[in-house]
């Protein structure tokens, strides 16, 4: 289904990425969640900085942010998504369909938390 003449659809790229930008600001003026990714982000650059981590496990850890925060994006949009469709009604395939999306998050930070520590330990004990 395209949006050829939708009101929606951007008219160029530089109208696509302001669009972006917006969507980026607005998620994280809205989203606890976000904001607090924002600050282990900053944590791990202090950590990165203290531990002298190499530019690959920069990257590594980065790149790892990002997917989290692409993804809880991802899933706030689906969690609006479901309640504008539901409404306040509870519903338990709702609950379970919600909780399985959180889990997406909840399993990409995990990760991000055993690489950094990981990371952390080898340069501790020199491994």
């Amino acid at each position: 289904m395209a949006f050829k003449n939708s009101k929606f659809k951007h008219r160029n790229l530089f109208q696509a990425a302001k669009a972006a930008v917006f969507g980026i600001f607005f998620a994280f003026s809205q989203e606890r969640n976000l904001r607090i990714d924002l600050v282990v982000f900053i944590v791990i650059g202090c950590l990165a900085k203290i531990f002298r981590f190499s530019l690959v496990e920069m990257i590594i850890c980065f790149l790892n942010w990002v997917l989290i925060v692409s993804l809880e994006i991802v899933n706030t949009v689906f969690e609006r998504l479901i309640d504008k469709m539901w409404g306040e009604e509870f519903n338990i395939e709702v609950k379970h369909l919600k909780d399985m999306a959180a889990a997406a998050v909840f399993v990409l930070s995990a990760c991000l938390v055993i690489i950094t520590a990981v990371i952390i330990l080898a340069k501790i004990f020199h491994i």
